[in-house]
């Protein structure tokens, strides 16, 4: 018998072919994103913990390094002041618009290549 025959068979052993699989809702796996969770904000930004780590240095005592430990803020993040990076690339992004604008056709990179030349 053929392949064709061997899964009609196994087809109306089946009841059709099809599966029908109840599920009650929960997740199999517990890593699996749900509807609820999928755009979850950060709990603290890395401004609000640099903030949270001052008091604990002004008033506990602690070191800046602990004070980053117990708020999981990596300590170079500490060190960083937060900048507008608009302002600071004002020229470079004036630049690469007066260059897509003259050549549309080119990408970015090619265009930042132009730039460093």
């Amino acid at each position: 018998m053929g392949a064709r025959g061997l899964g009609s068979q196994m087809a109306q052993r089946d009841g059709g072919g099809t599966d029908h699989v109840e599920t009650d809702g929960c997740r199999s796996d517990p890593r699996e994103s749900s509807v609820e969770g999928v755009d979850r904000n950060k709990a603290l930004t890395p401004t609000e913990k640099r903030e949270a780590v001052q008091p604990l240095h002004a008033t506990h005592g602690r070191s800046i390094v602990r004070g980053c430990a117990a708020r999981k803020l990596a300590r170079s993040v500490y060190d960083q002041l937060p900048g507008n990076w608009q302002v600071r690339d004002a020229a470079l992004s004036d630049a690469l618009n007066q260059l897509s604008a003259a050549h549309p056709r080119w990408g970015i990179w090619k265009s930042i290549a132009r730039l460093r030349a």
